[in-house]
Order: C-alpha cells, then sequence, then structure tokens
C-alpha cells in the first residue's frame, strides 16, 4: 500500500533509444533541482548507458526547505508541486492510510528517500511476473516524496523514447496528478505536453477521507 508508480518493459531495451534516454533524464532531473542520492539516497544518482538508478536523499531536510508528514502519504484531489516550509499547510486532510497533501512532502524527519527507481537497458533480474502485454513489470513506490516528481519525468521520457519498445507506464495517480512532470518535461526538453490519456494507464487509487 502507498503511492506507487508501475512500468512494462522488454527483458532489453534498445540501446540507441534507451541511451537518448538516459540523457533526457539527467538533464530533467538537473533543472528540477530536487535532491537526488544512489539507491540507498546517499552520494549520487546514476544516469549511464547501462542503467537509471535513483532514490530522493536522505538528508533533503538538510539540502531544501521542503515540508514534511509522517507515514504514507497520498495526493490530495487538487495537489501539484512540491511543499516547500513558509507555504500552506500541505496536509488537507487524510486518507485510509495517513495524510493527504496538497503537494509532494519529505518524510518527518527530513528524509527524501522511499523505494529506489531504477531502470536497466538490461534486465538481469531473476524471473518476474508478466504484465498484462506480456513484458516484465516493475514499480517505485515513492509516498509522493518530492522525488516522485522526477520518477514521473523519467517515466514519461522513456516512453517517449521507448514507444516502440513497448515501454508502458500505469500509475496509482491520475492524469492530472501528472501534470507538473509534463510541464517540466515540455520546459526542459520540448516534449512531454501531451503525454497523457493515450499512454498513461491509471490504476484505481484509494478514496481518501477528506
Amino acid at each position: 500500500m502507498g503511492y506507487t508508480h508501475y512500468w512494462e518493459r522488454p527483458r532489453i531495451l534498445p540501446r540507441p533509444q534507451f541511451v537518448a534516454a538516459v540523457h533526457d533524464c539527467r538533464r530533467l532531473c538537473a533543472a528540477m533541482d530536487i535532491p537526488l542520492g544512489d539507491a540507498h539516497g546517499e552520494g549520487r544518482p546514476t544516469f549511464n548507458n547501462s542503467e537509471i538508478c535513483f532514490n530522493g536523499h536522505v538528508d533533503s531536510g538538510k539540502l531544501g526547505s521542503f515540508q514534511r508528514a509522517e507515514g504514507l502519504v497520498w495526493p490530495h484531489q487538487r495537489a501539484h508541486g512540491v511543499a516547500t516550509i513558509g507555504e500552506t499547510d500541505a496536509i488537507a486532510g487524510s486518507w485510509g492510510g495517513g495524510p493527504a497533501v496538497t503537494s509532494r512532502v519529505l518524510g518527518s524527519n527530513g528524509n527524501g528517500s522511499y523505494e529506489t527507481f531504477v531502470v536497466e537497458r538490461i534486465d538481469r533480474s531473476p524471473p518476474q511476473e508478466q504484465g498484462a502485454h506480456g513484458g516484465l513489470s516493475d514499480f517505485c513506490k515513492t509516498n509522493y516524496r518530492p522525488y516522485d516528481l522526477c520518477v514521473q519525468g523519467c517515466l514519461i521520457v522513456l516512453s517517449h523514447h521507448l514507444e516502440a519498445a513497448r515501454f508502458r507506464v500505469t500509475s496509482d495517480g491520475t492524469s492530472r496528478d501528472w501534470n507538473d512532470a509534463r510541464d517540466a518535461c515540455q520546459h526542459v526538453l520540448g516534449y512531454g505536453i501531451d503525454w497523457g490519456e493515450d499512454k498513461l494507464t491509471p490504476m484505481a487509487p484509494p478514496l481518501p477521507s477528506l
């Protein structure tokens, strides 16, 4: 349980398109200026010709003025952006697992990490459950922390470059919840604003009790 994005892919992604996606993901995440770390939320993220791998930074509370919340977080129906200190309190109610928020927030201890986002060009993991279209399925639970915006942006980029390779994205979020990432991709990379219902297959999220 928790706010999650999912994708389906073939085991081997074509090298030219993957390398192009890596380049764009690196540019996009640098422009977003959200603290990122390695798989453990420390050090630096990885963007190379073999893989994309990052997490939110464990010390995000020291690296930026972001609001915090405790527990399993879910976006409110009007949620967008990243909540910074000094703005209106991001907590707008609750859902079955914790607070419903109007913007992405850190954990209560200032930790910006949650689950690692990793996409390898060649997936060498043990056999996995097949997705709805016969590919390998994977996911990243972000708990709606600030790095969620980078995860969404990278999924848009990967979908853009690897659409022919059947890289498909689903999400607990609705199409509206992807507007920030679409806008960022369009501003930084010149594409993504029209990425939507034709590519994103929404999952059914739990209904917040607000």
